[in-house]
């Protein structure tokens, strides 16, 4: 806005002179144009108060670690200490639909092997799917939250009191209002100052009108998996720049203080007869160069030449591989650019997830990168 306002002075005082010294335009008229330049400042640093302001953000680094054993390895714990980090998203447990048992229950509960280090704050998280919402009643929904809240002091090993609970749930128009039943059913449980936060996906983002905002204090934007990994035909499910521009221009304006999650996980998808078959998690495009029964035909893609057994899948002649990560400058450059639309002047950016496989593949300034606001 400064920069602007000087140049409209410069501007003036230039058409002053020149309209003086020729006599071209009378003084009515220069008048006229004064003024014109005058709503062309106005809409112009209209333009600029609706960007991005602030000389910084106070931004809290933070990991997620999904897995069903809280055991750090060597390498973990040297990235925290690294890095600094003194926050861990950790998953306590699944809660799906059990067809035998007809009810919602938790599964891959977490179990404690190492301690939390010290100086390193936990928050609880659960995954609650989508179909354990659909087939519950509605009438059942507060005792599926307090089923939950009971469930999670049960596990909660962290020497500290919780300071904020997260639920990752990917509902949709048709599971809103039993999610948000139980979201406020599980507010009403937890002390007032204790946060309840929960993750935002993309969709959610930019369709809010039908998913509808959740009754939260703060929301986490899980800026990545932006396609269906079980379509052939899609690039990389995880992070796609050209889908990410779909979305990202709604989030400046959503109605919740917002935090961000980002990726720095891998993974292959495998297809057969061009129909998904599984996930291979940690399985990178260098692993399945090394694989002498199959062969790349693009980057990333890879097809199987014969009847073989490799990452603990049987496979079969003609099956293919897509290999997908995050580069160390796409998830920084994807760091710059939500970081510009998030309002708030402090926010938790996370990376997903704490993981030796991950974790290898990245320099530490790259993280230092990705936690680093600039404006």
């Amino acid at each position: 806005m400064i920069s602007t306002f000087a140049w409209f002075l410069g501007v003036t005082k230039f058409s002053r002179r020149y309209f003086r010294a020729t006599g071209f335009l009378s003084k009515r008229w220069s008048r006229c144009i004064l003024l014109a330049l005058l709503c062309l400042l106005c809409i112009s640093c209209a333009k600029v108060s609706n960007a991005p302001t602030g000389e910084g953000k106070n931004i809290e680094r933070a990991f997620y670690f999904w897995k069903s054993e809280f055991k750090l390895s060597s390498a973990e714990r040297a990235a925290l200490s690294a890095t600094q980090c003194k926050k861990i998203y950790l998953k306590y447990f699944d809660v799906v639909w059990d067809e035998q048992q007809n009810a919602t229950v938790p599964v891959a509960v977490i179990r404690w092997i190492d301690s939390i280090p010290s100086g390193i704050e936990v928050i609880p998280t659960i995954f609650l799917t989508e179909e354990s919402l659909n087939r519950t009643p509605e009438d059942q929904i507060k005792l599926l939250a307090r089923n939950c809240f009971d469930k999670i002091l049960s596990v909660h090993s962290a020497p500290k009191a919780l300071h904020e609970l997260q639920i990752d749930c990917d509902w949709t128009e048709r599971t809103t209002k039993k999610y948000f039943l139980f979201l406020q059913a599980l507010r009403s449980r937890l002390p007032k100052d204790v946060l309840l936060s929960a993750t935002i996906r993309l969709h959610q983002v930019k369709y809010r009108a039908k998913t509808g905002v959740p009754p939260v204090d703060r929301g986490m934007l899980m800026f990545y998996n932006m396609s269906d990994w079980r379509d052939i035909k899609t690039r990389n499910s995880i992070f796609d720049a050209e889908v990410a521009d779909r979305y990202i221009d709604y989030v400046h304006d959503y109605p919740l203080p917002l935090d961000l999650a980002l990726p720095i996980f891998h993974w292959s998808i495998v297809y057969r007869n061009n129909r998904f078959f599984a996930i291979k998690t940690n399985v990178a495009q260098e692993d399945l160069r090394k694989q002498i029964a199959m062969h790349e035909v693009s980057d990333s893609k890879f097809v199987v030449d014969r009847d073989t057994l490799a990452f603990g899948l049987p496979l079969l002649k003609g099956d293919m591989f897509r290999a997908e990560a995050v580069s160390a400058q796409s998830v920084t450059s994807a760091s710059d650019a939500v970081l510009r639309r998030i309002a708030a002047p402090s926010l938790t950016v996370a990376l997903f997830s704490l993981d030796s496989f991950s974790l290898v593949r990245y320099e530490t300034s790259t993280f230092d990168s990705v936690w680093t606001f600039r404006p």
